[in-house]
C-alpha cells in the first residue's frame, strides 16, 4: 500500500508541468490548447536527440526549451487576433509536430540507454523552476495579472490600450515550454523517447486540472498560486491514484483508455455542475 501511494506521487511529481500548463492556458488564459500531444514528444525528441549527438543534459535541456518556445510562438501567431479558432489551432499544430518529431528523432522509437536519470534529480530540479515561475509570474509581477485579465476579458484589455497579443505569446509560449520540459523529463527518467507517448496527455492534463481545481474549490483558497500548484498536485495525484489502484486490483492495462475516458467525463460533468 505504502509502495502504491508513493509510486502515484512519484507519477503525480512528475506530471505537475503539464497540468500546470494547462491550467495556464485553460483556467487563466481561457484557450483550448489541444497542441500538447505534439509539443510533449518534441520536447523529448529534441531532448534526446540532442544527447545522442553528444551535447550535454543540460544543453540538450536547453534546446528543449527553445524548441518549446518556437512551438508556443507559432501556435500564438496561427491563434493572432482569433482568425483561427484556438481550438483548431491548437489540433493543427499537434498534426504537423507528429511529422516535426518523426524528422527530428528519424525512427519512431529513441533509446536513451545510459542517459536514464533513474535518480530523478533533474525532474526534481525542473519540478523546482515550474513552481518557482508560477510563484514570481502570479505573486512577483504584473505579468500574471495581465494575463488573468486576458483571459477574464480579451476586449477590454485591448480597450485599455494594452496589446493583448503580447500576452496571449507570453502565455501560450511559457505552456508550451512546460509541456516541453515535461516530455524530455519524461524521457530522460524512463529512458526512451517514442512518438506516440504524448497520445492523450492533453486530456489526460485537463481531467487533472478539473478534478484537483473542484476539490480545491471547496478548500477557501484565495491565494492564486497555492490555487495553481495544490489543484495539480491533488488532480495528478487523484488520477493517477485511481489509475494505479485499478491496476493493483487486477484490471488490464488493456482497458485503462476506457478508464481513463470515464475519469474525463466525470471530471468534465463535475465542472459542469459546478
Amino acid at each position: 500500500m505504502l509502495f502504491l501511494l508513493l509510486n502515484t506521487l512519484e507519477q503525480a511529481i512528475m506530471f505537475m508541468p503539464l497540468s500546470i500548463a494547462v491550467y495556464l492556458s485553460f483556467q487563466i488564459l481561457k484557450l483550448s490548447d489541444m497542441s500538447l500531444d505534439g509539443g510533449f514528444v518534441l520536447g523529448g525528441a529534441v531532448f534526446a536527440r540532442a544527447l545522442m549527438m553528444g551535447l550535454s543534459p543540460f544543453a540538450s535541456f536547453l534546446c528543449t526549451i527553445v524548441a518549446g518556445m518556437i512551438s508556443g510562438g507559432v501556435l500564438a501567431a496561427m491563434q493572432y487576433r482569433n482568425r483561427i479558432n484556438d481550438l483548431i489551432s491548437g489540433i493543427v499544430l499537434s498534426l504537423m509536430l507528429y511529422s516535426i518529431n518523426l524528422n527530428i528523432m528519424e525512427r519512431p522509437n529513441l533509446d536513451l540507454g545510459d542517459f536514464r536519470d533513474e535518480n530523478g534529480y533533474a525532474m526534481i530540479i525542473y519540478l523546482v523552476c515550474c513552481l518557482l515561475l508560477i510563484v514570481y509570474l502570479f505573486r512577483y509581477s504584473g505579468i500574471g495579472l495581465t494575463l488573468r485579465a486576458f483571459g477574464d476579458n480579451y476586449a477590454m484589455l485591448n480597450r485599455l490600450g494594452v496589446n493583448a497579443e503580447k500576452y496571449r505569446f507570453w502565455g501560450l509560449m511559457i505552456s508550451s515550454v512546460l509541456v516541453a520540459g515535461g516530455g524530455a523529463i519524461t524521457s530522460s527518467t524512463y529512458g526512451y523517447c517514442n512518438i506516440d507517448m504524448g497520445m492523450g496527455v492533453a486530456l489526460t492534463a485537463l481531467s487533472t486540472v478539473i478534478i484537483g481545481h473542484r476539490i480545491v474549490s471547496i478548500i477557501p483558497i484565495k491565494n492564486i498560486v497555492y490555487n495553481i500548484v495544490f489543484a495539480c498536485l491533488i488532480g495528478s495525484y487523484t488520477y493517477f491514484l485511481i489509475l494505479n489502484s485499478l491496476l493493483a486490483f487486477g484490471i488490464s492495462p488493456i482497458n485503462f483508455k476506457i478508464v481513463t475516458g470515464v475519469i474525463i467525463m466525470t471530471a468534465l460533468i463535475l465542472a459542469k455542475a459546478r
